[in-house]
């Protein structure tokens, strides 16, 4: 991928390449250097590829009162999840490198019953520690984070960290699919906004990046992940008067920003999907 990268570069002239998703910051992180030197710049932090390993939360945590853990076997698996409650209350259990959701699965010991089979639709999140066990048991066993299950609120925090100008956007995740807001709305959240420049300053972090906050069971709003990359929806707070999108463009082309947006908060943005008559998802 990324010696193909190099090539269209460098065939079509390429200014700027902007990553997306989790594994193309893995990947381009590394590569700086690289599509610099034949004139091609990569839109994300000098560390992103560290920071794209949701285990680098273990360097914030004084930002999510739950706590954090990060196992390597089943059998840290199993002491992780007692560490956070379990089986007296579910867990989460997700990958250090996923994105989407990929890998993500709430542990709980409540059995499913007659009532709950014909009235909960399938989701695939839940699972008891048992069958996880099992099926981590039969393969390489990937690098693996345990938190408490926050029952609240979600919400995504657009950001931007320039060298004259830095401003976060909080947004209420209302509702989702796989891992991408489908309907946000942008609230004041002025101490969630500091906490994820906090968290950035903490990290090394610059240029665009998002930080997710979920609220536990008191309400108290816990770090839960951290993305050195364009997000999903980032698009909201552009319609909100905060395109931290283009701000990260000039600024890695070498036109820092000065001016600080007025963010609408309130706005708010519901994606949808149609469907074609040829079968085409629009």
């Amino acid at each position: 991928y990324r010696s193909r990268l190099l090539d269209v570069c460098q065939r079509n002239d390429v200014d700027l390449v902007i990553p997306q998703t989790t594994r193309e910051v893995g990947v381009l992180g590394n590569s700086l250097t690289s599509f610099a030197e034949q004139g091609s710049r990569i839109m994300a932090s000098p560390n992103a590829a560290r920071v794209n390993s949701k285990a680098s939360l273990i360097e914030v945590m004084e930002f999510s009162p739950s706590g954090l853990s990060v196992v390597f076997s089943v059998e840290g698996l199993r002491v992780a999840a007692e560490l956070h409650g379990y089986p007296n209350r579910s867990v989460v259990v997700k990958p250090a490198y996923s994105s989407g959701s990929r890998g993500v699965r709430i542990v709980t010991p409540e059995p499913w019953n007659v009532e709950r089979f014909l009235s909960e639709k399938p989701s695939g999140l839940e699972c008891d520690l048992e069958s996880l066990s099992d099926m981590l048991a039969c393969g390489a066993f990937p690098e693996l984070l345990v938190m408490e299950y926050l029952p609240g609120p979600e919400y995504s925090v657009d950001c931007f960290r320039g060298e004259h100008v830095q401003i976060a956007v909080p947004r209420i995740r209302t509702a989702m699919r796989d891992g991408i807001s489908t309907d946000t709305t942008i609230v004041d959240e002025p101490e969630m906004a500091r906490h994820a420049l906090a968290i950035a300053e903490q990290l090394g972090l610059t240029g665009v990046y998002g930080v997710q906050f979920k609220a536990n069971a008191e309400g108290v709003p816990c770090l839960l992940e951290v993305n050195p990359r364009v997000q999903g929806t980032m698009a909201a707070s552009v319609l909100a008067g905060a395109n931290v999108i283009w701000m990260g463009v000039r600024e890695v082309l070498g036109e820092p920003v000065t001016e600080m947006p007025t963010v609408r908060v309130g706005t708010r943005c519901v994606r949808h999907w149609l469907v074609s008559e040829i079968g085409a998802t629009v």
